[in-house]
């Protein structure tokens, strides 16, 4: 079997899916990650194959302030549910999703193991017609964020059926 992990670059959405991609490795499948370029090298060096795509952290982190500025006055509390849809929907999905249907193509997966707040991975095996799951960590995230998400997803979705 190949598994492809698809993640946002961030430490902490990478590393809870490590030990699930060891497993896979010693029970003797292949796998793939798909992540920013940031967070290939990390993975590279942890021995896995990593394949660059999406946005990295300084690029999307300023492309969030300079589209949605607002969130500066926003009190701590209210951040998260602007920020999640938005951050990981509106910013990250789609060019990730552009890097990672050619990524797929190629290295054609049998699954697609896709972190809590990478959204295009999902978008990305049903386009392919391959299964994928979504792996969480920490706390469950809050329902009205996933849909706030999936309604920011959804013509993006659509353009790919």
């Amino acid at each position: 079997m190949r598994v492809l992990f698809t993640t946002t670059p961030g430490r902490g959405h990478i590393y809870p899916m490590v030990p699930l991609a060891r497993a896979f490795l010693r029970a003797g499948h292949a796998v793939g990650w798909a992540a920013a370029e940031d967070a290939c090298s990390p993975l590279r060096r942890e021995g896995f194959d990593a394949f660059a795509c999406g946005l990295g952290e300084d690029i999307a982190h300023a492309e969030f302030q300079r589209r949605f500025p607002q969130v500066r006055a926003m009190a701590p509390a209210e951040r998260p549910d602007f920020m999640f849809p938005r951050l990981f929907g509106s910013i990250r999905a789609a060019p990730m999703l552009a890097d990672l249907l050619p990524i797929a193509r190629e290295w054609q997966p049998s699954l697609l193991v896709n972190e809590q707040a990478e959204l295009a991975g999902p978008i990305a095996a049903a386009t392919l017609g391959i299964p994928s799951l979504t792996h969480a960590f920490g706390s469950v995230l809050p329902p009205t964020r996933v849909a706030d998400a999936g309604e920011l997803l959804a013509s993006l979705a659509g353009a790919r059926a």
